[in-house]
């Protein structure tokens, strides 16, 4: 199915010249409308208990989190208080402890007075968590009761498409529409219903329905709405061409509405028309000059296009003419990604110079910038500043995680979350530390909170995505893939590339393919096609994925098709076409000349096509333009290991994985060349470090499989480890690994079984045919062995060879 914007609850207005995100969340979007509607307000009600009406005080206040202790004092003496759990309901939720908050909502909703409201809270806070049928099972409850409560159909609609019940959803928003026809939200539900169902002729005509009822109303923000979904669905059914002539009549019938000019320039940022992208955040500068949100779009997207000095002075010009402390923030934000970071503190400084108090949270963000920096000692002066103790204890976490020490940033990460736990950052950077220490299932549920916090704000739906793909959870990873698309577009390809994969290890290659044709149609493009070219050469081969990339219309000479080059050489080497492929990355070195990537790109060429002193001087050119260039020190590692410098190797191995936020490919690379060593042990060690952060990463996790089996030690881990490697990776050598394990654990059926099914892809192997001989040895008879050790051994020479002929002997054979 194509990729859609499956949740299309229209959201609340946002400020006029908002850049918000053109995407929506089921759980973010229905709670959204609960609050809209008033479904978790706190009026005064006609109860004479006088501690009562204190929270409700407390609450109309907003302070939720000074209600609780009341609230559970006053249910200590009536647990079954009706208000009493709503109340306290309520205030978890809203302090960010949904899951403590069912119980009490469950109880509430029993009530008459609160029943209703309890239940829509209840549905809302469930739906959050993607508990989808215990929400259609609490929201009946409402329906039940109040057959045609719009605010009930609406969020049983949504907890039904979240549950995969789209035929279901429609009954709800036409039930709505009977009710209240030409309704926004319903026909919201019955499109994201509609594209569940594969029914996209459908989806298209009831879109197009509202499109024309919203423009014969009043509400010109519906209609506004309305045709920017309609150009979204044209842009996720892969119609560029429609998406983009209705994006323009959108702009032509509602130029000042802030959503269609976001969802506009999305996608025209998107599909790499960043030029007109930016046209239409100046004009509506040049319309509004007095709007500072405008501008600062319009410098978001100058930056995003590479035009960083104009984004820089858009920034200067809104600073010398609002002169305010947010003025400055972002002016300073600007240097910082500009690379000049005393420039940037001096805006920061002027920043707070324009408030009264120098509030912590710029303080914070000061210190903030010192860890990006790589001024940690700063950054730790700047948090024992903070009199705020959540702000000091996150900032301690940060400067932790930034020093390594992943286990004592957990630490002031907890101590901070206590005091804010609705931080959608700090809970993404507790889950990188976490997944460092090697607590995947902590790492998941922070991840996860801070997609529930917030989708826009951080990768965690990356990371979430990333951590089930390598588990083979593909389904899953697919969802939050999709997410990360939706709400996050513009951070990197590799959420599609996920989204691809795991469609492909599905087995809906179609599906795959769909993705990867829509990538094609963005800034990531290069990615798109290079990816098409991996899956075309593992089904038809490396002619096939050649034609991939030369007809994909591609310039192989511009630096954003990088990507597509490296992969396109790599064919090109594996067609022993070598002068092609350093040709390839010649010519975009030559239009390219002083960029480290381009020369990466040649001289890894150079090094597979053994020319190891031309990409020797390239890459140290490389490495004096970028110093800590991870790429660069991969091949500056492998051409030390060539001219027998282990040590020095091993180093630039190490300095890669660092440089690249502890990338595993690099680690595991240094790990086999310490194997190669002989240090044997230094070796498990490192591969264990790789599989305790990265526990998907294939090969770490064979290989320490192999190492385990082979010393006899930790075997039933050394199983974990072969199964899961097999299960993502089946081929001869995963299979050997697991049957070897299967051997040592004495579960010789499975191994035998195992070995045979290895030997099927890869039949001429003596060393997997001796180990099958071992395993019938002890399993089955010695005849059986003795002919598989005998065929082991009339063959050519493997490494177990003299042991293979010591088990022959012992069985008794010639």
């Amino acid at each position: 199915m194509p990729r859609t914007y499956r949740h299309l609850i229209v959201p609340s207005a946002h400020a006029p010249g908002a850049r918000p995100n053109p995407k929506s969340r089921i759980g973010a979007a229905i709670l959204a409308l609960i609050l809209l509607l008033g479904l978790v307000t706190t009026g005064c009600y006609n109860n004479p208990e006088s501690r009562l009406a204190e929270i409700r005080a407390i609450q109309a206040g907003g302070r939720f989190q000074e209600s609780v202790k009341p609230l559970r004092v006053l249910l200590t003496a009536e647990p079954e208080h009706e208000e009493a759990n709503y109340r306290l309901g309520v205030a978890l939720v809203q302090t960010g402890r949904a899951s403590l908050a069912l119980w009490p909502l469950m109880k509430a909703q029993n009530g008459e007075e609160f029943g209703t409201q309890a239940g829509l809270l209840l549905t809302a806070t469930l739906i959050s968590q993607e508990s989808y049928e215990e929400a259609v099972r609490a929201v009946d409850r409402v329906i039940a009761r109040e057959p045609d409560n719009l605010s009930a159909r609406y969020a049983r609609g949504a907890a039904l498409i979240g549950g995969a019940r789209p035929a279901d959803a429609i009954a709800d928003a036409e039930h709505v529409l009977t009710i209240k026809p030409g309704d926004a939200h319903a026909y919201a539900i019955k499109m994201s219903a509609l594209l569940d169902l594969e029914r996209f002729d459908e989806a298209e005509a009831s879109q197009i329905e509202l499109v024309k009822i919203t423009e014969a109303g009043t509400n010109v923000d519906q209609a506004a709405r309305a045709c920017g979904i309609l150009a979204r669905f044209y842009a996720d059914q892969g119609d560029n061409t429609k998406s983009q002539a209705t994006h323009e009549t959108c702009l032509e019938k509602y130029p000042d509405h802030p959503m269609v000019r976001a969802w506009s320039s999305g996608f025209y940022t998107l599909t790499g028309q960043s030029d007109r992208a930016i046209e239409i955040w100046q004009q509506a500068v040049d319309s509004n000059p007095e709007d500072f949100e405008l501008r600062t779009n319009l410098a978001d997207l100058l930056s995003e296009a590479g035009r960083k000095d104009e984004a820089e002075k858009v920034l200067e010009t809104a600073a010398e003419l609002f002169d305010t402390a947010r003025a400055y923030q972002s002016l300073s934000h600007a240097y910082m990604v500009n690379n000049k970071p005393v420039l940037a503190r001096e805006a920061l400084q002027t920043a707070l110079s324009r408030t009264k108090n120098e509030p912590d949270v710029l303080r914070f963000t000061v210190g903030d910038l010192f860890i990006e920096e790589g001024d940690l000692e700063s950054a730790a002066e700047v948090a024992k500043s903070l009199k705020e103790p959540s702000y000091r204890h996150l900032l301690n976490g940060a400067i932790a995680l930034a020093r390594g020490n992943a286990e004592g940033a957990l630490v002031d990460f907890d101590k901070g979350l206590r005091l804010w736990p609705n931080n959608a950052r700090a809970r993404y950077l507790t889950g990188i530390a976490a997944q460092r220490t090697g607590n995947i299932d902590r790492a998941t549920t922070e991840f996860r909170e801070s997609v529930r916090v917030s989708e826009t704000e951080t990768d965690a739906s990356l990371a979430l995505a990333r951590i089930y793909f390598t588990f083979g959870q593909f389904q899953t990873a697919r969802q939050f893939a999709t997410r990360h698309i939706k709400n996050r577009p513009l951070t990197s390809a590799e959420a599609h590339l996920i989204d691809a994969r795991s469609a492909a290890a599905l087995g809906d290659t179609e599906a795959a393919l769909r993705g990867l044709t829509q990538l094609r149609n963005t800034i990531f493009a290069a990615s798109g096609v290079a990816e098409h070219a991996s899956m075309v050469r593992a089904s038809t081969g490396v002619a096939d994925a050649i034609k991939v990339i030369e007809e994909s219309g591609l310039d192989l000479t511009n630096m954003s098709n990088v990507v597509a080059v490296r992969f396109y050489a790599d064919l090109l080497l594996a067609a022993d076409r070598n002068r092609d492929a350093i040709k390839v990355t010649g010519d975009l070195l030559d239009n390219n000349a002083d960029n480290a990537s381009a020369m990466e790109a040649k001289a890894r060429v150079l090094v597979l096509a053994g020319k190891n002193a031309e990409a020797a001087s390239l890459i140290d050119a490389a490495l004096e333009a970028q110093p800590e260039y991870a790429a660069a020190l991969q091949i500056k590692a492998t051409l030390a290991a060539k001219a027998g410098d282990l040590d020095s190797a091993l180093g630039y191995y190490d300095r890669a994985s660092a440089a690249a936020g502890n990338e595993p490919n690099y680690a595991y690379q240094a790990a086999q060349l310490v194997i190669s060593q002989g240090k044997t042990n230094e070796g498990i060690e490192r591969l264990k470090m790789i599989v305790k952060v990265e526990p998907g990463h294939i090969g770490a996790g064979n290989d320490l499989a192999w190492y385990l089996a082979e010393s006899d030690s930790e075997l039933d881990f050394a199983l974990e480890l072969a199964k899961r490697a097999s299960d993502r990776q089946t081929n001869a050598d995963t299979l050997d690994t697991l049957g070897w394990v299967q051997y040592k654990l004495d579960l010789n059926d499975d191994a035998i079984a195992t070995f045979n099914k290895a030997l099927e892809l890869r039949p001429d192997s003596a060393s997997i045919r001796y180990r099958l001989g071992l395993a019938l040895a002890k399993a089955v008879s010695s005849d059986q062995a003795r002919a598989a050790l005998e065929q082991a051994i009339g063959g050519s020479a493997f490494p177990e060879l003299s042991e293979a002929k010591a088990e022959l002997a012992r069985l008794g054979g010639s």
